[in-house]
C-alpha cells in the first residue's frame, strides 16, 4: 500500500492505496468486470509426489512440487487445447503454446513472471527458471516483459493453511489454477489397512462465459490424475 499517515487521537491511520498496490487492484477489478469468474475445488492424491521429491531432494536434484504442478497442468491441459487461451470482448484466441505465469508474492507487491513454452521443457529446465524468476522477483529484478503473455495461471498457497480458494483470473486468460496447503489424512489400502496419504487441495476458476462446467470439471480431473500418475518424462 501506500505511505501511511500518522494515527489521529483514536489510533486510526489513512492509508493511500498507491504504486504497484493500486495498479493491482485496477487489474483485479477489471478482471472480474469483464469475466464470469466460476470456481471449481478438488482434491489431488499428492503422496506418490512427496516420495519422488524425496527421492529428488535426497540425490541432490533441485525439482520441486510447485514445478511439478506447473508440468502436471501442462500436461492436462494439452488434452484440452481448445481452453488454452486468453479472451477479451470480442474473440477468443487460443495458443498452441503453453505459457504458464506464475503467482509471486514479492516485497513490492504481487508479480506474476511467465514460464514460456512449458510444454516443450523438461521438468529439471522447468525447475531451474521457475528459482531463477522466483530469485529476481524477490529481488526486484524483474522486466516488465517477462510477465505478459501468459495463457494460464498458477497460484500457490501451500505453505500457508488455505485449503481451497477463489482465484481471480489473470489477464483475459480463461483459467487459474490455486493450489492450497496438503492435508494428510487415513485411508484404506488395497489390502484393506488402514494409511496416512496426503491430499492436496485444488482450486480451478474459469471463465464461464467461455468454458463449461463439463469440460472446466473434466480438466480439474485431468490435473488430479496428472498428479496421482506424476513422472518426470510426462
Amino acid at each position: 500500500m501506500g505511505e501511511a499517515a500518522l494515527p489521529d487521537e483514536t489510533g486510526v491511520r489513512r492509508v493511500r492505496i498507491g504504486g504497484v498496490r493500486k495498479f493491482i487492484a485496477e487489474r483485479m477489478r477489471e478482471s472480474l468486470a469483464h469475466a464470469a469468474q466460476l470456481t471449481f475445488h478438488g482434491e489431488a492424491d499428492l503422496t506418490r509426489l512427496l516420495e519422488l521429491r524425496a527421492g529428488w531432494k535426497a540425490a541432490g536434484v533441485p525439482i520441486g512440487i510447485e514445478d511439478c504442478l506447473i508440468a502436471a497442468l501442462a500436461r492436462a491441459l494439452s488434452e484440452q487445447p481448445e481452453i488454452n487461451g486468453t479472451s477479451d470482448d470480442e474473440a477468443v484466441t487460443i495458443h498452441d503454446a503453453i505459457h504458464v505465469a506464475i503467482a509471486i508474492a514479492a516485497p513490492d507487491g504481487l508479480k506474476t513472471p511467465v514460464l514460456r513454452d512449458v510444454r516443450g521443457k523438461s521438468l529439471l529446465t522447468l525447475a531451474q527458471e521457475r528459482r531463477d524468476l522466483v530469485d529476481r522477483a524477490l529481488a526486484k529484478k524483474l522486466q516488465v516483459s517477462e510477465m505478459k503473455g501468459g495463457t494460464v495461471t498458477l497460484s500457490n498457497l501451500g505453505n500457508s493453511r488455505v485449503r481451497f480458494f477463489t482465484p481471480i483470473l489473470n489477464g483475459g486468460q480463461l483459467i487459474l489454477l490455486g493450489v492450497g496447503c496438503p492435508q494428510v489424512r487415513p485411508a484404506f489400502a488395497a489390502d484393506g489397512s488402514v494409511v496416512a496419504r496426503s491430499y492436496l487441495g485444488l482450486s480451478l476458476t474459469v471463465d464461464h462465459r467461455i468454458v463449461d462446467g463439463e469440460p472446466a470439471a473434466r480438466l480439474l480431473t485431468a490435473i488430479c490424475r496428472h498428479i496421482e500418475q506424476f513422472s518426470e518424462e510426462g
